[in-house]
C-alpha cells in the first residue's frame, strides 16, 4: 500500500471538506430600523423594509428634535433646537422609552442640530444659532452644562457636522454657500479653517459616504457631490437634480446619512424660503448627476431633519 505523507493527507482532507462545504461570507443584516429627528413630529421610527407607503412604527413626540446619532454602545442621542438639550436613550428604543440621560440645557447654545462622534468617542453638535460646533467629552453627564469646547471660525451657523477619513471636521453653514473644513486638534474658541469650499447654491446640510465623498444638500432641493481631497476652491463634481416626493418637488435638502449598504438617505425640510414637499429620499450608489431616488418616504413626517439607522 502506497503511503502518503501525513501533511499531504491532511491537506487533501481539508480540500475535500471545503469543496463540499465552501465558506461563504455573509454580510451582517442592515440595522432593522430608521430613526428620524423631525422638527415638528419628534422622534419618528420606521421598521424595515421601508417603502414609499411605509408608516411609522411609533413616534416619541418632541417638537424641535433635529439631530440623531448612535454611539458605539447602541445608545441613541437626540438633539433638540427648542430646549438646547441632548436626550440619550438605551436600545432598543420603544414607544414608551424615556431618556436615561439629558445633556443640558447647554450653556450658550441656540439651535442644537446635527451631531457626529469622532474616533475617540467625543460628541460634536452643530450649534446653528451660536455659529459654533459644541464638543462634549465622555463620560457624559445629565444636567445643565457648558461644552468642553466651543469651536468657532465658520462664517454662518452650521446645521450638521461630519468627519472624513483623516478626522477633519466638515460643516455647512445654513443659508450660505459655504462649507468649512477644520483640521484637528480643535481649539476652544476661534479656529482657522483648513479649507473653505463654495457650493453653487445655499447649503442645507451634509453627509459623507464610505468612500469619503462629501454630500451637500442645497436649499432648492438639489444635492451636490464633492470629491476628496477637500480644499479651498474645490467645487462639486456633480449635482443630483430635485426629487419628487408625494407628487411634489422636495426642497430644502438637509442632512445626508448612508446606511450600511452605502445607500444615501437624504432629508428634505420643504420650507425656509423654498416651499415644497418634506420627506426622505433613498439613492443607491454610485451617486452621479444622473441619480434618481429609488425610494421616498413622507407618511408621518412634518420636517425631517436628520436620520440614523439602529437596532
Amino acid at each position: 500500500m502506497k503511503r502518503f505523507p501525513l501533511v499531504l493527507l491532511i491537506g487533501l482532507l481539508l480540500a475535500a471538506g471545503c469543496a463540499k462545504n465552501p465558506v461563504i461570507s455573509i454580510p451582517p443584516p442592515p440595522p432593522a430600523r430608521l430613526f428620524v429627528a423631525d422638527l415638528i413630529s419628534g422622534l419618528v421610527v420606521f421598521t424595515q423594509p421601508i417603502t414609499s407607503t411605509s408608516t411609522p412604527s411609533f413616534t416619541i413626540p418632541g417638537a424641535g428634535d433635529a439631530g440623531v446619532v448612535f454611539d458605539s454602545h447602541g445608545n441613541l442621542y437626540v438633539s433638540n433646537e427648542n430646549t438646547a438639550t441632548i436626550s440619550v436613550y438605551s436600545s432598543p428604543v420603544s414607544a414608551t422609552s424615556t431618556p436615561f440621560m439629558t445633556i443640558g440645557p447647554v450653556a450658550g447654545a441656540s439651535l442644537l442640530e446635527g451631531m457626529a462622534f469622532d474616533s475617540s468617542g467625543n460628541l460634536f453638535v452643530a450649534d446653528e444659532g451660536a455659529v459654533a460646533v459644541d464638543e462634549f467629552t465622555p463620560p457624559f453627564t445629565s444636567g445643565p452644562q457648558a461644552p468642553a469646547k466651543t469651536i468657532t471660525g465658520m462664517p454662518f451657523g452650521p446645521v450638521n457636522v461630519v468627519f472624513d477619513r483623516a478626522g477633519d471636521l466638515i460643516t455647512p453653514s445654513f443659508g450660505s454657500s459655504t462649507v468649512t473644513v477644520f483640521r484637528p486638534p480643535f481649539a476652544n474658541g476661534a479656529n482657522v479653517p483648513a479649507a473653505t469650499m463654495t457650493m453653487p447654491l445655499p447649503a442645507g446640510g451634509s453627509g459623507i459616504d464610505l468612500k469619503d465623498h462629501l454630500i451637500v444638500g442645497q436649499q432648492n432641493g438639489t444635492i451636490a457631490i464633492v470629491n476628496p481631497p477637500f480644499a479651498t476652491g474645490v467645487t462639486p463634481s456633480a449635482t443630483i437634480a430635485t426629487t419628487m416626493i408625494n407628487g411634489a418637488t422636495a426642497t430644502e435638502a438637509l442632512n445626508s446619512t448612508f446606511d450600511p449598504s452605502g445607500n444615501l438617505w437624504q432629508t428634505f425640510g420643504g420650507d425656509d424660503g423654498f416651499p415644497g414637499q418634506a420627506g426622505i429620499a433613498e439613492f443607491t450608489p454610485p451617486l452621479t448627476g444622473n441619480s434618481v431616488a429609488t425610494n421616498t418616504l413622507f407618511n408621518g413626517l412634518g420636517f425631517p431633519f436628520s436620520v440614523a439607522f439602529g437596532p
